[in-house]
């Protein structure tokens, strides 16, 4: 804990009061002395913000758009789903407005209308509207549906490129693995 006060002092601290009492000798210097620390706040902070936002992903037309044969936004019914994904059992994860369905190797989640609102797969052989499916190459879907993705990651866990299609309110990733191929599929609204 004190080497991270010590860094913040070091890097933050010192620089800004630097050009804050430099400032009326020389406004260069000032900012000068300021810029580091200016940087380390804003270059972290706008790359989160860009990196995590999908507002700077351009759309993409994902109008019928299913997956395993399911489209989002319809109203959920066991036969919809069992003969597509098999029998299910509720999640964990359940509120008053939200379901949460688990099955073997997929899972569904329901809005307050129970209307499908998400749909994610890990099946070998799942597949969207368009023919990308668990175990195909990452370049398949790339092929597919175009260029306007943005890829994210969460350290050491998982990587994956997302479409959004904002006239429709939909959202679709891709997880793939370090062979760039796709492990997971994950079809769901925009929140």
């Amino acid at each position: 804990m004190i080497g991270f006060a010590a860094l913040f002092l070091l890097i933050i601290m010192i620089p800004l009061l630097l050009g804050v009492v430099l400032w009326k000798r020389s406004k260069m210097i000032a900012f000068l002395c300021a810029l580091p620390s200016i940087l380390v706040i804003v270059v972290p902070v706008g790359w989160y913000v860009f990196a995590t936002n999908d507002y700077f992903v351009k759309t993409t037309d994902l109008e019928g758009e299913t997956l395993s044969g399911i489209p989002l936004f319809e109203s959920f019914s066991d036969e919809l789903v069992e003969q597509q994904l098999g029998t299910y059992r509720l999640g964990d994860h359940v509120d008053e407005d939200t379901l949460f369905l688990e099955f073997n190797e997929a899972w569904i989640t329901t809005d307050g209308k129970h209307e499908i609102s998400g749909l994610h797969v890990y099946k070998a052989g799942e597949q969207t509207s368009r023919g990308v499916a668990v175990g195909d190459d990452l370049e398949k879907a790339k092929e597919l549906y175009g260029s306007n993705y943005a890829n994210d990651f969460e350290p050491c866990m998982a990587r994956w490129i997302f479409y959004v299609d904002r006239e429709r309110n939909i959202r679709l990733e891709f997880v793939y693995d370090g062979n760039d191929r796709i492990q997971q599929i994950k079809l769901a609204a925009m929140k």
